[in-house]
């Protein structure tokens, strides 16, 4: 009975449904122990060892979920913004190439550079330049759907993958993207924009190198011609 508490343990987040299994687990460890032919005294004493040990895996296996957890997130988020990390997002785009191989479905990704952070910095302090970063993260993680998966690639850069996300569909996500970041920042008064090059992928690329290259050719292409967002060609 304690390889599945630990199971679930491990694998579940929900208390009540672990205490359910504790629960379960000790009602029929109690019934084998009232058949079992030996002396009170014995059962008494098996059925307090029973109870102390499947507390004690369940506690032991619910604090290694947690540790477990706490590293995942320090290893695939980033700090400041609560988005992926460029790593873990990297890893992310292997598994949506692999995926369109498989099922041909398109996907489209979004680079976002936000322009001016080093000059926010040097002019009113890092503090101001992480706040910029944080309400920029916010506005694209309100505006995002459940199945994308956004992040911070590096400092003053993000990435957004969209899934089964077409030319037109993801097109007029960055417009209204773009929109609403410039309002939030605007309204902060903080003097930065944002270039965006998108691209939609209808034949798998042949890697990550490729997403992001194409995407940021077409996110240097809206910073000089001056407008908010730019298709790959």
């Amino acid at each position: 009975y304690l390889f599945p508490l630990v199971v679930i343990t491990l694998h579940c987040e929900h208390i009540g449904l672990i205490s359910a299994a504790v629960v379960l687990a000790l009602v029929l460890q109690g019934i084998h122990l009232v058949l079992d032919d030996i002396p009170v005294s014995s059962k008494i004493a098996l059925a307090f060892m029973i109870v102390v040990s499947d507390i004690a895996v369940v506690f032991l296996a619910r604090l290694a979920r947690i540790n477990y957890i706490e590293v995942e997130q320090i290893s695939s988020f980033d700090r400041l913004t609560g988005l992926r990390n460029r790593l873990s997002f990297e890893t992310i785009l292997d598994v949506e190439i692999d995926r369109h191989k498989l099922k041909k479905a398109p996907f489209s990704f979004a680079y976002i550079d936000l322009r001016n952070l080093k000059e926010l910095n040097e002019d009113r302090g890092y503090a101001t330049g992480d706040r910029a970063i944080k309400l920029v993260a916010r506005a694209i993680r309100e505006s995002m759907r459940q199945l994308d998966t956004p992040s911070r690639i590096s400092g003053d850069k993000f990435g957004i993958l969209m899934p089964n996300t077409g030319a037109i569909e993801c097109s007029v996500f960055c417009k209204e993207l773009s929109a609403k970041i410039a309002k939030v920042l605007q309204e902060e008064s903080l003097a930065l924009t944002t270039d965006t090059g998108h691209v939609t992928f209808e034949n798998a690329p042949g890697s990550v190198t490729e997403i992001f290259d194409t995407s940021e050719s077409a996110m240097h292409r809206a910073k000089a011609s001056g407008a908010p967002f730019a298709v790959s060609a």
